[in-house]
């Protein structure tokens, strides 16, 4: 989803793992993570200091991630599913990452 939404190629190492389970741990959905990274990246994609920051590390950091997830938001088209439907309502971040 971060690369379907971002343009961005990355890999999923384990570190970016535990920061995603541990977010979802927190009781947050896939929807939660897919608001919070179109939410930064609508922000900040045009901007040279703050595009460099469009990262797992940065938007799913503990100190980070609630503070994202209850902006307030700009008009964004989340009508563009970018969640793929079968993976809608469930809440295993183990078979998030899988695809």
């Amino acid at each position: 989803m971060f690369c379907d939404i971002t343009g961005k190629k990355i890999k999923l190492n384990d570190d970016r793992k535990v920061s995603i389970i541990a977010r979802a741990k927190e009781e947050n959905t896939l929807d939660d993570f897919e608001k919070v990274i179109k939410t930064k990246y609508n922000e900040w994609k045009d901007d040279p200091k703050f595009s460099k920051f469009i990262t797992p590390e940065t938007l799913f950091r503990p100190s980070n991630f609630t503070k994202y997830l209850e902006q307030e938001q700009p008009v964004i088209d989340f009508n563009k599913p970018t969640i793929p439907q079968e993976l809608r309502g469930n809440n295993n971040p183990d078979q998030w990452m899988k695809k």
